[in-house]
């Protein structure tokens, strides 16, 4: 926050990921003493393992000697993830104890010993047939025919012909408009976009077909960096990003592929590979008799078991300075992932069954920023304002002679959004929401969450009050046009918001590098502090889990956050920034 913090004046200056290790890393007298107190109970000094943060020392013995160290006894604790180490208490030396906070498996379980076997039902989300989704959670696809009753908006006649019909087919073009974002020429290696795609791939063709009709000032061929970490789909997040950005480059992080992202190896970790890749002590190290991941938990590659696995290796970064957004969900107040599964994205609990909101995964983590979803109406153009981005698929394929989606729980996207029943409100949202509930009073009966989570739904609360509210920002993603597989589709959801808003940042940093500045790093502190710097979005709301969800209000509201971007005003606050 100090580093983040608009005010402060320490405002920008990011750290290494020498200096972060080293900040958090104990001290040298403190992992002399634990490592020295280890070799005079008699392990050998070839079985204590340090990391590579420095945070952690890892003891490779039978759990026979570790209950004589730790004066406990280990039990066996089997669950539908398989089968787990962990004891009631146990005891250091009162020196060494001084030095340690946390001992694993102690009264924190182990992680499983054994490959589970739990299986994630997510039949129908990929390998999608037209008008189904396309790609992954988050992003719908219908193959492109213009509406047969549209009528272009009399505001429209006086704009340029490739702004004219906005509000049915949104190009780059349209929102460079739409946001007031220009084209710049820089090309400075130290800024770039990166996009996380999971079980995805692109496909140049489509790319190259994409800058040809709708981005032409992008040349033929143009292609993003890859690290390649699986297989999918990931064309129109490339497409819109890199038409936003050129010259600039887009990396593409492709983590898991498709085996691993449908479940069919058991692997219940998601998003672990991606940690383990920008902080390899995470979980990637050999200990307790296993080498590199854990087996039923994390995704083991290469991965030569499934047909279509990755067989190629991965890699290490750093992420200090770097700004990450996430898509704040398709679905009203449910989660996206598992509304095709249980209960349509919603929980139970407290006589609840199926109601209780479910902000999206991991959009309600407080380190980072949520994009929420806002869309034109027939009738709009790129002068008007946004609404918030609800969409009726069915009708709109109806209405263009297409068939109707074949799953009907994907028949209404609407911009995600909620408060997260686990994280507790961040200080630096904590005047925006309070306005939002005292003063717009949500007609949802909510509750407070206890500091361990375990009253989820109590006194028919439908949503925690007290926790971190979701959308942070918003920007256009309905009737955005893409190519996949050679034909073009419309696309809708928050993860071709989410690119929008990346590329505002990207194009902001490239500002301040060329001012002399650094990267603006994690900005949700800026823009709570400023909100004068977006676009207000005050039409619409975002049902689901049975309820009318929220409604948008004038400042923050849980449908489309503090509002869409607004370049000239963003630019000039960041410039004005240390």
């Amino acid at each position: 926050m100090d580093i983040a913090h608009p005010t402060s004046p320490n405002y920008g200056k990011h750290l290494s990921a020498n200096e972060v290790r080293d900040m958090f890393a104990p001290a040298d007298s403190a992992i002399e003493a634990v490592r020295s107190w280890l070799l005079s109970a008699g392990i050998d000094k070839n079985d204590i393992l340090p990391y590579h943060n420095k945070g952690w020392l890892a003891v490779n013995l039978p759990a026979s000697k570790a209950e004589l160290l730790l004066r406990t006894e280990y039990y066996e604790h089997d669950t539908n993830q398989g089968l787990r180490l962990g004891c009631e208490e146990y005891y250091l030396p009162g020196y060494i104890s001084e030095h340690v906070d946390l001992v694993k498996p102690g009264v924190v379980l182990s992680a499983p010993m054994r490959k589970s076997r739990f299986k994630r039902d997510v039949s129908g989300l990929h390998r999608p047939g037209p008008g189904q989704v396309s790609g992954r959670p988050g992003r719908a696809g219908i193959v492109f025919n213009p509406h047969p009753h549209w009528v272009m908006p009399s505001g429209a006649h006086g704009l340029p012909p490739d702004l004219q019909n906005c509000s049915v087919n949104i190009t780059p073009t349209c929102i460079q408009a739409l946001y007031g974002i220009p084209r710049l020429n820089f090309h400075d290696p130290v800024n770039k976009l990166g996009l996380f795609e999971t079980a995805d791939t692109f496909a140049q063709a489509d790319i190259d077909l994409d800058f040809q009709n709708v981005a032409p000032w992008v040349p033929t061929g143009t292609t993003p960096e890859v690290n390649p970490l699986n297989t999918g789909e990931s064309d129109v997040d490339i497409e819109l990003a890199q038409s936003l950005i050129y010259p600039q480059t887009v990396v593409v992080y492709q983590i898991d592929d498709l085996p691993n992202a449908l479940g069919e190896t058991g692997a219940t970790g998601v998003g672990n590979t991606f940690i383990d890749s920008v902080d390899g002590s995470y979980c990637n190290f050999t200990a307790f008799g296993i080498t590199g991941d854990s087996p039923g938990i994390d995704p083991e590659y290469p991965n030569t078991n499934f047909t279509g696995g990755y067989t190629g290796q991965r890699m290490k970064l750093g992420l200090q300075g770097h700004t990450i957004v996430t898509a704040s969900g398709d679905y009203g107040v449910a989660d996206n992932f598992n509304r095709l599964s249980i209960g349509a994205g919603c929980l139970s609990g407290s006589g609840l069954n199926g109601t209780i909101y479910n902000p999206d995964y991991p959009s309600a983590c407080p380190y980072v920023t949520s994009v929420g979803q806002t869309r034109l109406y027939d009738n709009q153009t790129v002068r008007d304002r946004e609404s918030a981005g609800s969409v009726n698929l069915t009708a709109i394929a109806l209405e263009t002679g297409y068939s109707s989606t074949s799953n009907p729980s994907l028949d209404l996207f609407g911009s995600g959004g909620s408060f997260s029943n686990y994280f507790a409100r961040p200080g630096y949202q904590m005047a925006a929401v309070s306005k939002y509930l005292s003063e717009d009073s949500p007609s949802a009966p909510s509750y407070v969450a206890s500091a361990d989570a375990n009253n989820l739904g109590e006194g028919g609360g439908l949503y925690n009050r007290a926790g971190r509210g979701s959308p942070d920002v918003s920007a256009n993603g309905a009737f955005l046009l893409g190519y996949t597989n050679l034909t073009q589709h419309w696309q809708f959801g928050t993860s071709l918001a989410t690119p929008i808003f990346a590329s505002v940042i990207n194009l902001i940093n490239e500002e301040r590098t060329a001012a002399g500045k650094g990267p603006v790093g994690f900005v949700n502190s800026v823009l709570y502090q400023h909100p004068e710097v977006l676009n207000d979005v005050v039409n619409g709301s975002n049902p689901g889990c049975g309820s009318a969800g929220f409604q948008t209000a004038s400042g923050w509201d849980s449908v489309t956050g503090l509002g869409t971007p607004n370049y000239p005003r963003m630019r000039d606050l960041f410039l004005s920034l240390p």
